[in-house]
């Protein structure tokens, strides 16, 4: 599959638009056309190259598109249809199997490596590989090659632009209010930062009926 990715040739520096020729589907990967994509913070410090990461890189983790094609085995959902994609994990560690996918003991390898776990990329330029998959996605680009676990099926009518944070900005705020923290009605919330994490932090103040929820932005 050709198509085009926004690629870091090198730490800190612009992003390329380039065509870049996506592998088919393997056995449990998905092809996804991507619609919509959020800007997290992660994306920045993965570009920063302070986290160690290969390039050239496609960055990218809060997309949602349709399915273009689906390898062996995937049931989950068929092509032509609106997805979410979100974090990877293997589903086969104790802590997958307790329904805490984002403790999976092979999240670093899983998310971060930017491989297949064969070692292989799924996608290249005419020079070679370009790392991909990150956070088993890499969604800042046409396409992305996701696995059946990191792709959530949505509705015919689902708005992928509104949609496409919940993949990590949204769940990451409400998840720490609502389960980290377990925020109790009537408790005090006291949020730090209005970015995305915060405001949805807000949004999970109001879930659980904080009393008061107050947000620090400090000024930049």
């Amino acid at each position: 599959m050709q198509g085009t990715a926004a690629v870091l040739r090198e730490p800190n520096k612009p992003y390329s638009i380039e065509p870049i020729r996506f592998d088919a589907p393997r056995a449990g990967e998905i092809l996804v056309r991507i619609h919509a994509v959020g800007i997290c913070h992660t994306d920045m410090v993965f570009a920063s190259g302070a986290m160690g990461s290969p390039f050239p890189l496609i960055l990218g983790h809060e997309g949602a598109g349709v399915v273009e094609q689906v390898g062996d085995g995937v049931s989950k959902v068929r092509p032509g249809q609106k997805v979410l994609l979100t974090f990877n994990s293997c589903g086969q560690c104790s802590q997958c199997h307790s329904g805490d996918p984002a403790y999976c003991d092979n999240f670093v390898g899983l998310n971060f490596a930017c491989v297949r776990p064969d070692g292989s990329s799924c996608a290249h330029d005419d020079s070679g590989p370009v790392a991909a998959r990150f956070f088993g996605q890499s969604s800042f680009a046409s396409h992305a090659i996701a696995q059946e676990r990191n792709v959530i099926a949505l509705p015919d009518d689902a708005d992928l632009t509104i949609l496409a944070p919940l993949g990590c900005g949204v769940q990451t705020g409400v998840g720490a209010v609502l389960r980290s923290l377990n925020a109790q009605a009537g408790s005090n919330l006291v949020i730090v930062g209005g970015g995305a994490v915060g405001l949805s932090a807000v949004l999970g103040g109001k879930i659980e009926g904080c009393a008061s929820i107050i947000m620090l932005a400090p000024q930049q």
